[in-house]
């Protein structure tokens, strides 16, 4: 397959998974009462099944390394990942004034884990292929708008979309020069969970 009809796929699919979270799995998640278990599975499904079939179809390496998994991290970028982690966190905390929620932290863990391997697992290691440096502001801006349907639904107030858009971007900003810094996308995963904890 040729590098742009490679790229042509992940962005169509990408566009494509989004797409059918939005209009099948969106409604199932603003159900009340649908349990965490039953959602982090739909979402497992639907996010990474295409990822692995295009994985496994397109990418010579194996999975664990093609989604950050199992390559062997940088010290130094690992440490200096976790840092900008830290530094964002505070500053979330300090700002914002919350306190760690530490109610589900299991089932956080998963989605957090779900999230990270679809965006800096498979999509920054793929768009890292074509776009290289450009990957961690790739995925942060996709990392942004996948927010954004979810938050409609919940009745987010027009005026706080944007701010709301930003300070995600923001997160992802950290989260993709975190994996590219390390080269995993562990780091990412904690920095991620510490947030979700905040709020």
């Amino acid at each position: 397959m040729t590098e742009r009809r490679a790229f042509g796929w992940v962005a169509g699919g990408t566009l494509a998974v989004w797409a059918v979270h939005n209009a099948w799995l969106g409604p199932i998640e603003a159900r009340a009462g649908v349990p965490e278990p039953l959602l982090l599975a739909l979402r497992a499904v639907v996010w990474l099944g295409p990822a692995l079939g295009y994985l496994r179809r397109c990418d010579p390496r194996p999975l664990g390394e093609a989604l950050a998994v199992t390559t062997r991290p940088s010290p130094g970028g690992t440490a200096a990942a976790l840092a900008l982690g830290a530094a964002w966190v505070a500053t979330i905390g300090a700002a914002t004034g919350a306190a760690p929620q530490l109610h589900d932290v299991g089932w956080r863990l998963v989605g957090v884990l779900l999230e990270e391997l679809l965006m800096r697992g498979f999509l920054f290691g793929q768009l890292a292929r074509w776009i290289r440096g450009r990957a961690a502001l790739a995925t942060a801006a996709l990392f942004a708008a996948m927010h954004v349907p979810g938050w409609l639904a919940d009745g987010l107030a027009p005026e706080a979309l944007v701010p709301s858009v930003v300070v995600v971007g923001i997160l992802g900003l950290v989260l993709g020069f975190g994996r590219h810094w390390s080269r995993s996308i562990w780091p990412g995963v904690l920095v991620h969970l510490a947030n979700n904890l905040l709020g």
